[in-house]
């Protein structure tokens, strides 16, 4: 309960003056809470995390050519953290309007179409992997063995068939993880939209995120790229870590809102 601007007088739970008919513009509960996390330290630590790892990118990497020479190559722009850090500041600065002004869902959709893009292209290169292990595999496996069999080894068409189901579990896994990505994005871009509490963030995104981040750190000592690798690896572990971490403390009041909303009977 705030204090009327204009006559100075209590306002009532919903921003109202009785006195002279001041009406306080207020956000929505659900509202509240998701301007909340996208103004929230998290968010600044997502776009540290992400805008350091896009300079890191564009750092010239040192390697060698076929002679053991040194060499120099630049990566150009890591598109992902381009587009994460444009929709991170589009998120960040449309949870700062003021209360009672509509969140502009730009970030979400930027997100969501970028990943759509991304898995679709992913899935569909594994199924045709998989589709051209199954017609040609037998072919190629005909050709290695006339150069191994002098070797004592000898492969079998069962070889085609597990790389095939290989790829295969692959594109599905990757269409299932992208499908509860965009899923969460939606049901976040919702409370946006609607004002109204949303409970359907994905705990299995949630899990997969942190198995990312452990895989990421425990491949650190092993970066193929040098510190710079290791950095980056750090970093979107740290992402994924807080993106996690995130999503949980949103899901949780959500939770708590819809409760106190639609109490069970």
């Amino acid at each position: 309960m705030g204090v009327c601007p204009v006559c100075g007088k209590a306002l009532d739970s919903n921003g109202f003056c009785f006195n002279c008919g001041f009406r306080e513009r207020i956000d929505p509960p659900a509202v509240s809470i998701l301007k909340k996390y996208l103004t929230s330290p998290f968010m600044l630590v997502l776009l540290a995390l992400t805008g350091v790892r896009l300079i890191l990118s564009m750092i010239p990497t040192q390697g060698y050519d076929i002679v053991g020479e040194t060499t120099y190559s630049w990566g150009g722009f890591d598109v992902d953290a381009v587009i994460m850090l444009l929709s991170l500041l589009f998120l960040y600065l449309d949870g700062k309007k003021p209360a009672g002004t509509k969140v502009n869902t730009r970030g979400f959709k930027i997100l969501r179409t970028y990943y759509i893009v991304i898995s679709s292209i992913i899935a569909v290169t594994m199924l045709v992997c998989a589709v051209l292990v199954f017609v040609f595999g037998n072919t190629v496996i005909d050709y290695l063995n006339y150069f191994i069999s002098s070797y004592g080894f000898e492969l079998t068409g069962v070889v085609t068939t597990i790389i095939g189901i290989v790829f295969l579990l692959v594109a599905v896994l990757i269409g299932l993880i992208y499908f509860f990505v965009i899923k969460t994005i939606d049901s976040v871009k919702d409370v946006a939209v609607t004002g109204a509490p949303n409970t359907k963030v994905s705990t299995f995104l949630i899990v997969v995120s942190f198995i990312f981040a452990f895989t990421d750190l425990i491949g650190i000592p092993s970066a193929e790229g040098g510190i710079l690798e290791g950095i980056t690896m750090a970093l979107e572990a740290g992402v994924y870590i807080t993106s996690a971490v995130v999503l949980i403390k949103f899901k949780k009041e959500m939770k708590e809102l819809y409760n106190s909303l639609f109490p069970r009977l």
